[in-house]
């Protein structure tokens, strides 16, 4: 069984991480949270190479990051993370609320040496026929420098997925499949 929140060394028994406390692995998204007053920042150990998400209000930044310690600028305006390799995360333009959202435009951002898998599952709010009606399943694979994307999309509500995909080098190809 496993663990919503694991710390690193639940996830990479390997490395010497038993001391790290504050970092949490949410499935393929670490957490480095600040949770000092006034603080603008914070040392991070990234166990292996991960991609540097940062979200605020409108705009999105990454950066890939190589593993080792590294001191990260944090702003109280800016949700930051760490994906994984070869790990994807859907997303949708903020809205005020769950009943506003749009999810018409499916956006991903991946982290990807070889090959990626999500499932993405949604729901009507009234039927409980989740898992055939309305899900998303993508597979990105890295072949021979270009991207192989296999999407089974049975949502009726998402109209196009936008890729945004990092290879190991940190660059970044834009793919959108309608």
């Amino acid at each position: 069984k496993r663990l919503m929140f694991s710390p690193l060394t639940f996830e990479f028994p390997d490395k010497k991480l038993s001391d790290i406390e504050d970092q949490l692995m949410l499935g393929s998204i670490m957490i480095t949270p600040v949770y000092f007053k006034n603080k603008k920042g914070r040392y991070v150990t990234l166990p292996q190479d991960m991609l540097e998400i940062s979200f605020s209000e409108n705009n999105i930044k990454t950066n890939l990051k190589r593993e080792g310690i590294h001191y990260m600028d944090y702003s109280l305006d800016e949700l930051k993370f760490y994906l994984r390799k070869n790990s994807m995360l859907p997303y949708v333009n903020p809205s005020k609320n769950v009943e506003s959202m749009d999810i018409a435009t499916l956006k991903v951002i991946g982290y990807i040496k070889d090959k990626a898998r999500y499932e993405l599952y949604d729901d009507d709010g009234i039927s409980l026929d989740i898992k055939e009606k309305y899900c998303t399943r993508i597979n990105v694979k890295y072949q021979n420098t270009d991207w192989v994307i296999d999407v089974k999309n049975t949502n009726p509500n998402i109209k196009e997925i936008e890729f945004y995909l990092y290879d190991n080098e940190g660059n970044l190809s834009q793919r959108t499949i309608k």
